[in-house]
């Protein structure tokens, strides 16, 4: 009932697609590109996805990958979710998307 999403991805491509499934599942989606641009939340980035992702579900869709230009940005993602969601529960995995239940430290 009070769990939100997270889509991590590039915006605005993953805007458009969270505001869908936030429109499909009458849930409330959050998308964070800010993320894996580790400098801008360097001092405060462990408060900051502690307190944010608290219940939360994190989605990783990989499903627009060939569309991409930028492959670093693939990369950063990958490295993302290798160092960050190996403590967490993954809950589904199957074409291309990936959904870990984020489990709070």
């Amino acid at each position: 009932e009070n769990q939100n999403v997270s889509v991590i991805g590039p915006f605005p491509d993953i805007q458009k697609k969270a505001y869908w499934m936030a429109s499909y599942s009458h849930r409330t989606s959050y998308f964070f590109e800010g993320f894996l641009i580790w400098d801008m939340y360097k001092e405060n980035r462990e408060e900051l996805v502690r307190s944010h992702l608290l219940n939360d579900y994190v989605v990783f869709d990989y499903t627009d990958i060939g569309l991409l230009q930028d492959r670093s940005l693939v990369e950063q993602w990958l490295e993302f979710e290798k160092q960050n969601m190996g403590s967490h529960t993954l809950i589904y995995n199957k074409d291309n998307i990936r959904v870990y239940k984020y489990e709070a430290t």
